[in-house]
């Protein structure tokens, strides 16, 4: 039996967490987007099982649980999906018996993606891309769902960043770290990746540079790491308006095990994300104080910097060494005094990621507004009892006093 084979014995934890960030964003994404009356499709790349061998939902069932909960509210709506499996598609099939509104397809995610982008354009697509490795994440590929007409793309993908360091590190020849077959039981080797295929994925060759200099203990690997999701970040960027990854770690390595990373164009979608990415770091921060195993390191607010760049491997939580009043002062004064809600949640987690959440973001401008520093604009100003509106959740955009 291969490591491979073990996966499915029983859910890790750093898998419930993915799990956990798929199930609480289809929800609101499909209650959003099901209001623009085009049909909807959810594509699960590398299917897998469908459950565990304990009984444990896999991403498939999250993902069809999601589509029939809908479907109970609204039973005419045009929603699917879309399971391709190579290896185990015999077992999904079974065990997705129940399911009516799915399609799996046998094969490689690779040799079926001819048959997602010949669908009607007139659709909205979510992949969910979550492979055994680094191998189909070629952003020629993303960007080529990105482009191929779709009435909308929003991608979440498992990037194991610390497998893709320790195939460049392998094919360059230089020191690896030492990680144990059960640590890496998720992951399958690509013998046959190269330079040129690694360039692919990363969408350059920037990672070579990085590693000659963890190689010469220049930088640690947790260093590597870091610098090599900044770039590859900015290479996705290019695919999507709007990027953001939340780092999973566990507590045998405090590199991170994989990279969540999601990608849209619309502003709704990553605020959505980024307060869904944020509780989950919250609740492991809550376990790792209870003593629980947390994916997450403590953090230390002795380490707190003036730039962000280094936040993550220093272990730093820019929410406590950095006062948002502040922040968003001064995004307002950067842009002319005035912004609207959507530019100023974006400028903040682009600045922050996760780390603010908008109910943190929203107390803030309750707080200036209340000290009359800013002014809040607001789509209703009045209530239907004809009261001057205080909601937060109709902020249409900010100035300063």
């Amino acid at each position: 039996m291969s490591k491979n084979d073990r996966f499915f014995d029983k859910k890790r934890e750093w898998s419930i967490v993915k799990d956990t960030v798929l199930r609480s964003y289809l929800q609101p994404y499909i209650d959003k987007i099901g209001t623009t009356k085009v049909p909807i499709t959810i594509v699960d790349c590398f299917a897998g099982k469908g459950e565990f061998a304990d009984g444990t939902p896999g991403s498939p069932k999250i993902i069809c649980d999601k589509i029939d909960l809908y479907l109970e509210k609204k039973p005419f709506a045009q929603i699917n999906s879309i399971l391709i499996e190579k290896k185990w598609h015999k077992d999904l099939k079974v065990n997705m018996i129940d399911y009516n509104n799915t399609k799996i397809l046998p094969g490689t995610f690779e040799n079926n993606s001819r048959t997602v982008l010949e669908m009607s354009k007139r659709r909205n697509i979510f992949l969910y891309i979550d492979p055994y490795g680094i191998k189909s994440l070629e952003l020629s590929r993303l960007s080529e769902f990105k482009n191929a007409g779709f009435k909308s793309v929003e991608m979440l993908i498992n990037f194991n960043s610390k497998g893709f360091l320790r195939e460049g590190c392998r094919i360059l020849k230089l020191k690896t770290e030492l990680i144990t077959d059960e640590q890496y039981d998720d992951y399958i080797i690509d013998d046959n990746a190269d330079k040129p295929y690694l360039n692919e994925i990363a969408g350059g060759d920037y990672w070579i540079e990085i590693l000659k200099k963890y190689h010469s203990d220049q930088i640690s690997m947790y260093q590597a790491e870091e610098l090599f999701m900044n770039d590859y970040m900015k290479q996705f960027s290019g695919v999507f308006e709007h990027v953001i990854d939340i780092p999973i770690k566990d507590k045998m390595n405090n590199l991170p095990r994989y990279r969540l990373i999601f990608g849209t164009d619309h502003v709704d979608g990553l605020v959505l994300m980024a307060d869904n990415m944020k509780k989950r770091w919250t609740n492991m921060q809550k376990s790792c104080t209870s003593g629980q195993t947390s994916l997450f390191d403590h953090m230390d607010t002795s380490k707190c910097i003036d730039q962000l760049e280094g936040f993550e491997f220093l272990g730093v939580d820019p929410s406590k060494c950095y006062r948002l009043d502040n922040e968003v002062l001064s995004i307002i004064e950067k842009n002319n005094g005035y912004i609207s809600r959507d530019k100023l949640s974006v400028e903040i987690i682009e600045k922050f990621k996760f780390y603010f959440s908008t109910s943190d973001v929203n107390t803030v401008l309750k707080e200036l507004e209340a000290e009359n520093r800013i002014e809040v604009i607001r789509k209703e100003k009045y209530t239907k009892t004809n009261k001057l509106s205080k909601s937060m959740q109709k902020v249409k955009a900010v100035k300063l006093r």
